[in-house]
């Protein structure tokens, strides 16, 4: 009898085991089901931001000023940079001045700070073709008017060309050359070189190509106005660049002055970032000096017309 209630008692514990298992194997297949579908619908959500016409307009752009800048970062990297410096911007502003409204503008500005170093790189690059495109094409006038065919022209004077613009004006010439419409080549040119002289000249190289017609007058030209726009751009750029250093000079002279007037008497770090006045005095004068910076910037890297 002993024996027979000892099996009934185990019956009922693998009973229990078994639809314990059988209760574990449903909430764990449940729960795997239910982070399936979470992580495809993130993925799908993923998914449609990447799609997004303006999103993918905006990858598009950076890659292309990353990549003829030199820097050749990949989205990811430059927001990644982006945010980390408006992060340590922002956290350095709000430990020394206290002051959520001159934080914003501030932690704004820090996360620009990769596309200043960008933009660095991208004019200078482009100051430095648009002097190599003047020479290039003083040669291919020279070429152009014993020979006038285009694709022939730039072959002779590709050897005489340097890097950087060799390097788009030999891809230029791979591309008319692959059987691709020329007029697309071109322009597709331009955009790489990406300044005035380059569409003008893409502009006129299409007529010839395209139209036949003759374009030795038009070449001289754009040749004679680029020539007298440079030199005017370096007197200018001589004259400016005292002006800048003096702006520069004093726009740091200011938080300098500020650490300088705290230190001698701390009364006038809490008067400042505490007190209401003081904290839209500061704001006024952190929008400004922000302004002030980036005007002078802007102004510096304006062309003549």
């Amino acid at each position: 009898m002993s024996s027979f209630i000892a099996c009934i008692y185990l019956t009922w514990i693998v009973g229990v085991l078994l639809f314990i298992c059988m209760v574990g194997q449903f909430v764990l297949k449940r729960k795997h089901l239910l982070s399936f579908h979470e992580e495809e619908t993130r993925t799908d959500a993923a998914r449609a931001v990447l799609e997004n016409n303006r999103v993918r307009s905006f990858q598009r752009y950076i890659e292309q000023k990353t990549s003829f800048s030199g820097v050749n970062w990949g989205v990811h990297s430059f927001l990644k940079y982006s945010i980390l410096a408006g992060i340590i911007g922002g956290g350095i502003a709000f430990k020394y001045l206290n002051n959520l409204a001159a934080v914003i503008p501030l932690a704004v500005c820090a996360g620009l700070t990769p596309w200043a170093y960008i933009t660095y790189f991208l004019i200078k690059k482009q100051n430095l073709m648009e002097r190599q495109l003047a020479e290039a094409i003083q040669y291919f006038i020279t070429e152009y008017g014993s020979l006038p065919n285009v694709v022939s022209a730039l072959n002779n004077i590709l050897p005489k060309i340097e890097y950087p613009l060799k390097m788009e004006i030999d891809y230029l010439i791979r591309d008319m050359n692959s059987g691709r419409s020329s007029e697309k080549a071109l322009f597709s040119f331009a955009e790489r070189v990406n300044n005035r002289w380059a569409y003008r000249l893409v502009h006129i190289l299409n007529l010839r190509v395209n139209r036949g017609i003759n374009i030795s007058a038009m070449l001289f030209n754009i040749y004679l106005d680029m020539n007298t726009t440079l030199v005017k751009e370096k007197e200018r750029g001589m004259e400016i660049i005292g002006v800048r250093l003096e702006s520069y000079f004093l726009y740091l002279f200011i938080p300098v002055m500020y650490f300088l007037a705290c230190r001698i008497n701390p009364e006038t770090h809490y008067i400042l970032t505490q007190t209401p006045e003081g904290k839209k005095i500061m704001f006024g004068a952190v929008a400004f000096f922000l302004l002030g910076i980036i005007t002078t910037i802007r102004t510096g890297n304006t062309k003549i017309k």
